[in-house]
């Protein structure tokens, strides 16, 4: 995913801000609520964003671990959730803008964390 924020930013002409995608995940571990860390064009702030990857379709049920809730719900506008579907066949992805309540089926704070994707 740290090679697809790249392109999307040499895309828009801003190769510059390459060097500051991070690989959070990685480098400082799984516990951020993150895994890459990347600049949103249109303020020039941090993206963080989560990657659910399936090998299933775009629609499979995936969970949020209690690191990624908090950062999510407290920071939506700065949080992206990167679909990566059909990941051994023709792997295929779609990003989830904030509200992420809005696209998904999200339970109340701290209950069960399974999401759905509502399309």
């Amino acid at each position: 995913m740290v090679e697809v924020e790249k392109r999307r930013l040499r895309a828009t002409g801003r190769s510059d801000l390459t060097k500051k995608v991070v690989w959070v995940a990685r480098d400082e571990g799984d516990g951020a609520g993150y895994d890459v860390s990347s600049i949103d064009l249109a303020t020039g702030e941090k993206l963080l964003i989560k990657v659910k990857t399936t090998r299933g379709s775009k629609t499979t049920p995936f969970f949020v671990t209690q690191n990624e809730e908090p950062v999510f719900r407290e920071r939506p506008e700065k949080w992206r959730l990167y679909r990566v579907f059909e990941f051994t066949a023709t792997t295929r992805i779609f990003v989830l803008d904030p509200p992420l309540d809005r696209a998904v089926n999200l339970p109340p704070p701290r209950s069960r964390r399974r999401f759905v994707d509502d399309e």
